[in-house]
């Protein structure tokens, strides 16, 4: 996941540049990205008559340091061998449990997933639903592409990229004629404008999707013994649970599309798995709806696993377990960070 970065050179001599976690307002460690701060003499003293900005702003302090007051530039980069490297705004910056993501690297992932898609035509940002961020795709399409344009695939394609190279969950995408991206006059992405459109219903789309709202799934059919599970049970009782998450009928449910596809993050990959382990009596890895994603992959992995435990083999003779205690041998169980 490394990613090119273009020096911006050596800061003048005049001017002191130093890198702070913009959330505790310390210097970060040498090559961790944080927020560029600086002081200089061509600084400007503040706001007019904004006495509370400027001090946020224009006079903040290191707290482990306590060094002379610096400006906060807002823009995220890093240092190396004294030369900086710019890699964002901080304000832009996506946080989507807890993981932070770059807008302009989700943007070129949804530029790259169709023909159809302008380059430098495309807005990333997130909206609060419901108290969790949710991830949005605003993006231009070319002129050449609207008579002809299958917003179907298009929908299809950014959300399969985005879910491949993130391991996001778009929830809304909307197409837009060409040249009708908020933008600067230099070009750049006006993402905040962007946002602010479309929370005003104001874009001027071609086209939009929106995912489903999730609902609380259960298994629509009786729970049977483990040793009565087959295929074609785990294969229809899977279906039926992402047709339940997806809101919609489970006739239009694609077996080999990830379950990405269908509004299923990496989180709520591991409520599945939990799930799928409480219907079918089995301890189950908490990875395993993310390693098998799609429906015809996990049912094969769980028809062809190991049989569940039976009763008398899930726990061991009193003096055997105490053996096992004094001897302080305890099952291990690892737990991958899907966020990253």
């Amino acid at each position: 996941n490394a990613q090119t970065s273009v020096s911006c050179g050596h800061s003048a001599v005049d001017a002191e540049i130093v890198i702070a976690n913009p959330d505790i307002l310390a210097q970060c460690r040498p090559d961790e990205v944080g927020e560029i701060w600086l002081s200089s003499p061509s600084v400007a003293h503040g706001y007019w008559q904004r006495p509370v900005e400027t001090a946020e702003t224009y006079h903040v302090h290191l707290t482990d340091t306590g060094a002379e007051p610096f400006l906060r530039t807002g823009d995220l980069g890093f240092l190396k061998d004294g030369e900086l490297f710019v890699t964002g705004r901080l304000k832009d910056m996506i946080i989507i449990h807890g993981q932070n993501y770059y807008p302009q690297d989700i943007e070129l992932t949804v530029e790259r997933s169709h023909a159809a898609l302008t380059p430098n035509g495309s807005a990333a940002f997130s909206v609060e639903k419901k108290g969790e961020e949710r991830l949005l795709i605003v993006q231009e399409v070319q002129r050449t592409w609207l008579r002809r344009l299958d917003t179907e695939a298009v929908f299809d394609a950014i959300r399969e990229a985005v879910s491949d190279r993130h391991e996001l969950v778009v929830h809304d995408i909307v197409l837009l004629r060409p040249a009708r991206l908020p933008k600067t006059s230099s070009g750049k992405v006006q993402r905040r404008a962007c946002q602010a459109q479309f929370l005003a219903g104001e874009l001027d789309a071609v086209a939009e999707w929106r995912q489903p709202e999730v609902k609380e799934i259960m298994p629509s059919k009786p729970i049977p013994s483990p040793l009565d599970v087959t295929r074609d049970l785990i294969r229809d009782w899977l279906i039926d649970k992402i047709a339940q998450s997806a809101g919609i009928p489970p006739a239009e449910i694609d077996r080999e599309r990830p379950f990405a596809h269908y509004g299923l993050d990496s989180v709520a990959a591991v409520s599945m798995s939990e799930e799928i382990g409480e219907w079918l009596g089995r301890r189950l890895p908490s990875a395993v709806a993310y390693d098998y994603p799609t429906i015809d992959a996990l049912t094969r992995y769980l028809a062809e696993s190991q049989a569940p435990e039976s009763p008398t083999e899930k726990r061991k003779p009193d003096n055997e377990q105490e053996n096992l205690d004094q001897d302080g041998e305890t099952p291990a169980f690892f737990t991958p960070d899907f966020g990253k």
